[in-house]
């Protein structure tokens, strides 16, 4: 189920998105949830910089888009786009 901006469902959504970065990569999961956690709901430009380093923001940026787009809908898909 996609994420459409409604908070009650954020915490599910939060989960799958873990679940999806894990097949992608454990470390890069482990860093985006430590990174989630501490900075919930936005972290910002400068704490994502502190927690992945450029090659890994190279490296995975367009399969995040592309995750983050596939697992939201409605407003939520709306932010994702601009």
């Amino acid at each position: 189920e996609s994420f459409n901006g409604e908070r009650a469902k954020y915490r599910e959504w939060l989960f799958h998105l873990e679940v999806v970065l894990g097949r992608i990569d454990p470390e890069l999961q482990k860093t985006v949830k430590q990174l989630l956690r501490e900075n919930i709901p936005d972290p910002s430009e400068t704490q994502m910089d502190c927690h992945l380093d450029q090659e890994t923001q190279d490296k995975y940026s367009s399969e995040l888009y592309g995750v983050i787009c596939d697992l939201t809908s409605g407003e939520a898909k709306k932010v994702v786009r601009v």
